[in-house]
């Protein structure tokens, strides 16, 4: 063989072996189960019950009170993100909560959000977000 050929071989050997080292290695079962985590409902009340549940489900509330969101999933994940974001009627983002959920079966996360001063009365709506997808929405009345 002359030079050429053997430059052109190994090069051609160093390009096969490069991509097959840049290929992803395969997820694991924890990655891809982590794609299945949803959303199956939301609920918004004004008090707490037990197991990240509500005591008291309403969508009608006082000035005063205190504003809970169940939200209950499905599925496996290691690590999501749930928010909610509490908006008055004009829009206006009165409150926002993030944490981060695992889990390994169907669960149910509780949320809460209070204003010291007291709630104005109107229209307000909460919008949950599971790792930074709208999940859903509930609205609710604050009146006298």
């Amino acid at each position: 063989m002359n030079r050429q050929t053997v430059v052109l071989t190994a090069l051609l050997v160093f390009v096969v072996a490069l991509a097959g080292c840049s290929r992803s290695k395969p997820e694991t079962a924890v990655e891809q189960a982590a794609a299945t985590i949803r959303v199956t409902d939301i609920q918004v009340g004004r008090s707490a019950g037990p197991d990240n549940t509500l005591a008291e489900v309403t969508n009608r509330f006082a000035p005063s009170d205190t504003f809970y969101v169940a939200v209950r999933t499905e599925g496996v994940t290691p690590n999501s993100t749930l928010k909610a974001r509490w908006t008055y009627e004009d829009g206006q983002v009165v409150d926002e909560y993030m944490l981060t959920i695992a889990t390994t079966d169907a669960a149910s996360t509780l949320l809460r959000t209070e204003m010291h001063d007291g709630w104005p009365v109107g229209e307000y709506m909460v919008e949950i977000f599971l790792d930074g997808v709208s999940a859903g929405q509930m609205r609710f009345v604050v009146g006298e």
